[in-house]
């Protein structure tokens, strides 16, 4: 498989096919990210394709010791604060979320209703985080970033970016009346 860079390269090169590639690459984590932050279709839709086309337009600035999907996910996380700040609040409509919760074939249908009401439960209680927020837990949680890559891509250093983590999980619990978020739910969202 090509690696990043070298697709970096072709691309700085005149190789527009390259980008293509890269698209195609990080598109599905870059949309499901922005889903989870939305959870609009349409929204996810139309800020995936502006980072990608800021990503083109800014490929050159990328520095090569950095890793690119970082760097793809800061311009993910600022592009989608500009959106935010245009338009304050992203709509929730609960049986679009609902549907969109993926559950196993091999699932018992009791267990798979579970399973999506307490994905869904988790959706709602990411609804009352800051935007920061969002960013910070499913940065952490669902996309596996360490925290020294959340400062990265948030633009803070790597305390700040633990304690950004902390005060998201910490109102998370505060907001659920059992105290707990069950780690297995939040990072199969």
């Amino acid at each position: 498989m090509v690696t990043d860079e070298t697709l970096i390269e072709k691309v700085l090169a005149g190789e527009c096919q390259a980008f293509e590639i890269l698209i195609k690459k990080h598109q599905g984590v870059i949309y499901n990210y922005l889903y989870k932050i939305t959870l609009s279709k349409e929204d996810a839709e139309d800020i995936t394709q502006e980072v990608f086309i800021k990503a083109y337009n800014k490929l050159y600035t990328f520095e090569r010791k950095a890793n690119f999907s970082t760097w793809l996910f800061k311009i993910a996380v600022n592009t989608l604060n500009d959106n935010f700040k245009k338009k304050k609040v992203f709509e929730l409509e609960k049986e679009e979320a609902m549907m969109s919760i993926k559950c196993s074939e091999r699932d018992i249908p009791e267990e798979a209703l579970s399973l999506k009401e307490k994905k869904l439960e988790v959706l709602k209680l990411l609804e009352g985080l800051t935007l920061e927020q969002k960013n910070a837990i499913i940065l952490k949680y669902v996309r596996g970033f360490s925290y020294k890559e959340i400062g990265k891509v948030l633009g803070v250093s790597e305390e700040s970016a633990k304690m950004k983590v902390y005060r998201a999980r910490k109102k998370l619990c505060n907001t659920r009346s059992s105290n707990t978020i069950e780690g297995s739910v939040l990072s199969e969202l």
